[in-house]
């Protein structure tokens, strides 16, 4: 079972919080505060750190400093609005994620859900559907033996379609997957990646299939029917 760490002060440990991570079969580890020194013994057994951000921001900024100087788990703050100039002010790692409260914690244990599934993904995957080959760790792309140069967010969308070829990933999925938390208009940058990732794919970018008001799959095999109709978890 994968397991969480959530801080944040007595007021902040919200029932509805640790029910819906659990709902998603999360089991949660709850603390007031870190140590002053703390170790990755601390850290041992959680798969992400979740961090409450909405009361006081000081202690924020002090933890996450803490658990960066000693893992790269994935950390996952929650904000309110007050909050989110200030968290311009975090050296941001990659694996760091913001939330609003507003939302629903439903909503941020599926955002978990994500982000630890991509954490997961084998890190020295190489995917080859016929004449095109990705190779993750190089971050490289090669179409019937030559490199094509991508963007990370083009090689990112080319990544995860492949990876869940002949399966549909929803605009919602492919959003979370490559742009987390950030409030633009995705549905328009989305559609401005996939065609330029079509133009550089060549003849295997007609591979690349939109589903009408649903999303995108990369079509491996022909069975129009069967890949129509499943989406990819």
């Amino acid at each position: 079972m994968r397991q969480i760490l959530v801080i944040g002060d007595d007021h902040t440990q919200d029932p509805a919080l640790c029910l819906a991570l659990r709902d998603k079969g999360f089991a949660v580890n709850r603390i007031t505060a870190l140590p002053d020194r703390l170790s990755a013994n601390e850290l041992y057994g959680s798969q992400a750190v979740l961090i409450d951000a909405s009361c006081h921001f000081r202690d924020t900024h002090l933890y996450y400093q803490q658990i960066r100087a000693v893992s790269d788990l994935p950390i996952v703050i929650c904000f309110s609005q007050k909050e989110k100039q200030k968290l311009r002010s975090l050296q941001m790692h990659p694996d760091t994620y913001s939330f609003c409260i507003q939302q629903s914690y439903d909503l941020l244990a599926e955002k978990l859900l994500r982000i630890l599934s991509h954490q997961e993904l084998p890190q020295d995957m190489d995917i080859s559907l016929g004449g095109l080959q990705l190779f993750f760790q190089e971050h490289r792309v090669v179409c019937d033996g030559q490199t094509i140069h991508l963007t990370p967010k083009e090689f990112s969308l080319l990544f995860h379609l492949m990876h869940n070829h002949d399966a549909v990933l929803t605009r919602e999925q492919l959003f979370y997957l490559i742009w987390g938390d950030d409030k633009q208009n995705y549905s328009h940058s989305l559609l401005v990646y996939v065609n330029s990732l079509r133009k550089k794919l060549g003849p295997y970018g007609k591979n690349i299939i939109s589903m009408r008001k649903v999303g995108y799959l990369y079509r491996f095999k022909t069975d129009e029917k069967m890949i129509s109709f499943r989406i990819a978890c």
